[in-house]
């Protein structure tokens, strides 16, 4: 019945965002996703032993890994040329004991985001941290208790 339901409303939601549109126009050509849509820019894996995980990354999957000098214990992980899709990410010290990959989202406003969050019954975690040439970041639980970086970038403001 839910699924009924919810095949309804995209129905109309989809009528709605083509309606004075050419014909046989694509809908998401008509929507602007920079505006609506906040992507996912980094991952970060979580180790009991990072040096461990390094190597393993390393060999399956050829990444480039190199520890990044402004934060201990912390490696940045290239996955692929800059021009093919994908994104790149890092590896770290266990952030808390059930914690495996923890995307991180670029949002336009951290302390509204949070706020977004809580509303929609998740929590922070941890605190607000400032990353000098990088931006403020905050993890957070989703309604899950998956932990999700949030990033307001100082490089490529929204």
């Amino acid at each position: 019945m839910a699924k009924k339901a919810a095949k309804k409303v995209a129905k109309k939601a989809t009528k709605k965002a083509a309606k004075g549109a050419p014909k046989n126009a694509p809908v998401q050509s008509m929507v602007d996703v920079n505006k609506l849509m906040n992507r996912v820019i980094h991952f970060e894996i979580n180790a009991d032993d990072p040096l461990r995980a390094v190597k393993f990354y390393r060999e399956v999957f050829g990444w480039k890994i190199e520890e990044w000098p402004g934060q201990a214990n912390y490696w940045l992980a290239t996955t692929g040329a800059m021009e093919d899709p994908g994104i790149n990410g890092a590896i770290t010290n266990r952030l808390a004991p059930d914690a495996s990959i923890v995307n991180t989202v670029q949002v336009a406003d951290v302390d509204a985001t949070v706020e977004k969050v809580k509303i929609a019954g998740g929590s922070m975690f941890g605190e607000k941290m400032d990353i000098p040439g990088i931006g403020l970041l905050v993890y957070v639980k989703d309604s899950e208790g998956n932990l999700v970086g949030l990033l307001q970038s100082v490089r490529n403001p929204m």
